[in-house]
């Protein structure tokens, strides 16, 4: 039932979920909606008899986790720990194709991140110290634990595109793990940027991306050019900084014509005219 508290209203109907030992917060998640559309049968039928029982919530035990709230270390994998812990933590991160609140569990190798999508317990590691890669095949690797290898799959770079392990690791090396400190500031990070992430999701929806003239995948090392433009006198530098951007525009194809900055931008720039001394030059 509905109340003024946060989850503090009574019971009416109650259905148990078995949790699998191979369930993801996907698979979960789908059952537990499946049984609460299955109790409205039962809802429905005590309101017609008139037979509702109210229970009242036990918070004993309860525990609040906010809005903002990531997994210790920000999801990164610390090989120190049991292989079924991380193992399900890997599980528990799987939102299917469904927008992940919390963020995938990650990967250091060298000074790189990468996200890895599925984990499953790969029998013993021996006397193999905690975080030695026992075996890397197409874009998963086996990693020692305490007490077992670990089979990461479908390890994905930043871009979500499957990561050429062959390049960036060898059997017999050991993954880096993140020091109890840069784990805890890995976390408060990681919570201080969810704060914002609504406001960037529906900003990056709107993105208009640029398109390129002649742009194409590099098969050559990259033949750079330079540009070098002259600046206004007296401008600041947002409004250099506007140049710039409208130059890019222009080699893009996305700048025709006249334009001018807008009226907001432009009072900006009256008003820190006077900070610049110089003409400047900048580099594209």
């Amino acid at each position: 039932m509905m109340s003024a508290g946060i989850d503090t209203g009574d019971i009416l109907v109650t259905s148990e979920v078995t949790i699998a030992e191979d369930d993801t917060a996907h698979s979960l998640n789908s059952r537990c909606y499946a049984a609460g559309l299955d109790s409205f049968a039962a809802l429905i039928a005590q309101i017609e008899a008139g037979t509702l029982a109210p229970q009242p919530q036990d918070p004993a035990g309860r525990r609040y986790f906010a809005g903002t709230k990531r997994p210790a270390g920000a999801g990164y994998l610390d090989f120190t720990r049991p292989a079924a812990d991380l193992a399900r933590l890997v599980r528990a991160l799987d939102f299917g194709g469904y927008r992940n609140p919390l963020g995938l569990p990650r990967l250091l190798l060298g000074t790189q991140t990468l996200f890895v999508r599925e984990a499953a317990l790969a029998g013993p590691s021996g006397d193999a110290a905690p975080g030695k890669v026992m075996q890397v095949s197409g874009d998963s690797l086996s990693v020692a634990t305490p007490d077992g290898t670990l089979r990461l799959s479908r390890i994905v770079d930043t871009a979500g595109r499957p990561a050429a392990l062959h390049t960036r690791v060898s059997e017999g090396d050991t993954l880096p793990a993140l020091d109890p400190a840069q784990a805890a500031e890995a976390q408060a990070r990681a919570e201080d940027l969810a704060r914002h992430q609504d406001f960037w999701r529906a900003r990056l929806a709107k993105a208009q991306p640029v398109t390129v003239p002649l742009a194409a995948p590099a098969t050559n090392a990259p033949d750079w050019s330079g540009e070098t433009l002259t600046l206004p006198e007296g401008c600041d530098r947002d409004t250099a900084r506007a140049i710039l951007a409208a130059r890019a525009l222009q080699g893009a194809g996305r700048w025709r014509g006249r334009h001018r900055l807008s009226r907001r931008h432009t009072r900006r720039r009256r008003r820190s005219a006077g900070h610049c001394r110089a003409p400047g030059a900048a580099g594209l």
